[in-house]
C-alpha cells in the first residue's frame, strides 16, 4: 500500500486558501497575486513542482514568479553551480513513509528523482556529479 507524502502545515493551509477562491472566483479570473505571492514563498522554501503539484497550479508560472521577484528585491536565484548545504535529518530525516526521495534539478528545467527504499545506499556525491556532468 503506498502511502501519501505528508503536505507540510503551511502548503495545506496555502492550498485551502487556493479552493476557497476556486469556490468563489468569477469564471476564468485569474488567481489573486496574494496567493501567488504566497505560493512563490513556499516554492523557495519546499520547492517549485511539490508547491505546484499540491496547489493545482501552473509550474512554469509559478517559478517564473519567484525568479522575477527575486530579481526585484536584488536577490540572486540560485544556479546548478552553487552549493547547498542541507543537514542529513532534513534529506533523509523521518517521515511517514518508509524511504527517501530525491529531487535534482538543473537550470534547464530537467529534473531527476529517485526513491530509495528503507535502508537503501546511495552515493549521494557520485549521483551530483553525473547529473551535472550530463549532456542535454
Amino acid at each position: 500500500m503506498d502511502k501519501q507524502p505528508t503536505i507540510p502545515d503551511d502548503i495545506e493551509a496555502l492550498r485551502r486558501r487556493v479552493e476557497t477562491w476556486r469556490k468563489i472566483r468569477t469564471k476564468r479570473s485569474p488567481m489573486p497575486e496574494e496567493l501567488w505571492s504566497d505560493a512563490a514563498r513556499l516554492a523557495a522554501h519546499h520547492g517549485y513542482r511539490r508547491v505546484a503539484r499540491t496547489l493545482r497550479i501552473n509550474y512554469d508560472s509559478l517559478k517564473e514568479r519567484l525568479e522575477r521577484g527575486s530579481k526585484k528585491e536584488g536577490k540572486k536565484t540560485s544556479s546548478p553551480e552553487e552549493f547547498v548545504e542541507m543537514p542529513a535529518s532534513e534529506v533523509f530525516g523521518a517521515s511517514q513513509s518508509p524511504g527517501s526521495v530525491i529531487e535534482m534539478t538543473d537550470g534547464k528545467g530537467c529534473t531527476l528523482t529517485i526513491r530509495l527504499a528503507e535502508g537503501e545506499k546511495l552515493d549521494v556525491h557520485r549521483l551530483v556529479a553525473a547529473f551535472r556532468s550530463r549532456r542535454a
